[in-house]
């Protein structure tokens, strides 16, 4: 009996053992795959700002150089890189860094503790993108962000000639109101994706602007979850927008 008793203890380990195995396998294939998918993925930061008129807006960097009359504008937001240590999250805050001025950026400070819990994987063509949350608004008490800060933080940056390229890629800022970012999401899911329909003017200022072609598809093609996700935050309702 003490032999079978042994016999059943060894086999034990056996399979003990070989799911260890399988699973450290299995981990490692896990993280050669993510690797290979992060190779195309991007990532960025949606910076939300609510105005003492109880009104939301999105803070969208201008594309440097712009010289139409509908100026160019983004999320602050790039390309996974191998440094990012397969978390978009890392990219995430390197991008919004980079592109809100680097050294000269009021958000240089900010950490993965700043950023909402919630995110949204969006897939457009060629690729997918996961964009974070940032509510300015709950940044530590004397931390001023807004399109006067960030376009400050840029041009600063842009004639810092010891910042690489990567720091100059936004030219300015520009405060857009989220329901007209939601509003033009929706025309262009309606539809085709086309520069008049995914064009919209600034906040307190009458600007023509246009959100990237590759993230308003990216929009258009989830305005579900994204509205959940603005309404969890401000407690406003945008799909009836």
């Amino acid at each position: 009996m003490f032999n079978k008793f042994t016999s059943e203890i060894k086999s034990l380990f056996s399979i003990i053992s070989i799911c260890l195995v399988m699973t450290f396998a299995s981990s490692s294939m896990e993280a050669q795959r993510s690797e290979q998918d992060l190779s195309t993925a991007r990532a960025g930061v949606i910076l939300l700002k609510q105005y003492p008129e109880g009104d939301w807006a999105m803070l969208l960097g201008e594309k440097a150089g712009t010289t139409q009359e509908w100026k160019s504008v983004n999320f602050p937001a790039g390309q996974y890189d191998s440094k990012d240590n397969r978390d978009l999250q890392n990219t995430a805050l390197r991008e919004m860094k980079e592109e809100t001025g680097g050294p000269y950026s009021p958000l240089k400070s900010v950490t993965e503790y700043d950023i909402y819990p919630t995110y949204i994987d969006l897939v457009p063509p060629n690729g997918n993108i996961r964009l974070y949350f940032l509510v300015v608004n709950y940044l530590p008490e004397g931390v001023d962000v807004g399109k006067g800060t960030l376009g400050k933080a840029v041009k600063d940056a842009i004639a810092d000639p010891s910042l690489g390229s990567s720091y100059k890629e936004v030219g300015n800022y520009w405060a857009v109101c989220v329901k007209d970012v939601v509003k033009a999401a929706k025309r262009v899911a309606g539809s085709s994706n086309t520069a008049q329909k995914r064009q919209f003017t600034s906040r307190g200022i009458d600007q023509k602007l246009q959100l990237e072609f590759y993230y308003m598809e990216a929009l258009a093609k989830n305005v579900k979850p994204l509205c959940q996700i603005l309404q969890e935050i401000t407690d406003l309702d945008y799909s009836k927008s």
